[in-house]
């Protein structure tokens, strides 16, 4: 989910800027929130998503 971001934006000829002086968060939602939290150990979940991103951003090179 973070990365599908930046290849759009990458891919429509734009740039990602890095501001250190900037804060970004998310706040984990529902009953489920412990188990999504990145130190709370869904690694399949975040696996999953990189597969997807890696799937989406790649189909037209998949018959090359």
């Amino acid at each position: 989910e973070q990365y599908e971001l930046s290849f759009k934006v990458w891919m429509c000829g734009g740039q990602v800027e890095w501001v250190t002086c900037s804060h970004v968060g998310h706040l984990y939602r529902g009953p489920r929130r412990r188990s999504m939290h990145p130190r709370g150990g869904n690694l399949r979940q975040s696996h999953i998503n990189h597969l997807r991103v890696a799937e989406v951003r790649s189909v037209d090179y998949i018959f090359i």
